[in-house]
């Protein structure tokens, strides 16, 4: 596969659905060596949809889930109140060459899945089978702002004993709209364990541009 260098600077629009997710739900998804950052027996986590176009290192679409907030626990490092990130459990998109560099170079567990996008509703499948459905409402556009600055953990490499925490960030800027979109996930999907119900707050982002920088190791 044929993949970019780190910087990957990416340029679309996309849908961020915020949830608050199950603690116990989730726990499994997350590793045991990082703290769940959570609230009420809560985390926060989310669905996002992107479509990446001209003036990105790849084109292709996109659907990332993260399960929760995290931050490391003792075995992983020192604990500090600002180390504190998403976590990645599942990640879907359309071409091969964003797979390999998402799992070589950040270690995301990233998958090939087909994307039926229109203005109506975003469809995303894996074989016969339906991983989610989003049908947005339409936006009420705010003004370009920065995004804030967001920090993922990940493991690499992938599927090892010996993988270690990695960490990168994300910033960029995008016009933001307020929607009210609906999400479906139907019972047999891969995604269907986290139980992400309705979303509490759904945002669409227009003109997006964010660049993802180079891992660092977690420590």
């Amino acid at each position: 596969m044929t993949y970019p260098s780190p910087p990957w600077t990416l340029r679309g629009s996309a849908w961020l659905c915020l949830h608050w997710l199950e603690v116990e739900r989730v726990r499994a998804l997350i590793p045991p060596a990082l703290d769940i950052l959570q609230f009420g027996g809560k985390t926060l986590g989310g669905v996002y949809l992107a479509r990446y176009g001209e003036g990105s290192a790849l084109s292709y679409h996109e659907l990332i889930v993260v399960a929760g907030l995290v931050q490391p626990g003792g075995t992983v490092g020192h604990k500090h109140p600002l180390a504190i990130g998403s976590w990645i459990s599942h990640i879907y998109v359309d071409l091969p060459d964003s797979v390999a560099g998402g799992r070589e170079i950040w270690g995301l567990p990233k998958e090939l899945a087909v994307f039926d996008w229109s203005a109506e509703q975003i469809q995303v499948f894996q074989g016969d089978h339906l991983l989610c459905r989003f049908q947005p409402d339409r936006p009420w556009w705010l003004w370009r702002q920065s995004l804030p600055t967001v920090q993922t953990f990940s493991q690499k490499p992938l599927d090892s004993a010996d993988a270690q925490f990695i960490r990168f960030a994300i910033a960029g800027s995008s016009q933001w709209g307020l929607s009210q979109g609906r999400l479906t996930v139907p019972p047999e999907s891969n995604l269907a364990s986290l139980a992400l119900g309705p979303p509490w707050l759904t945002l669409g982002l227009n003109h997006l541009e964010f660049t993802v920088m180079p891992p660092s190791l977690l420590g």
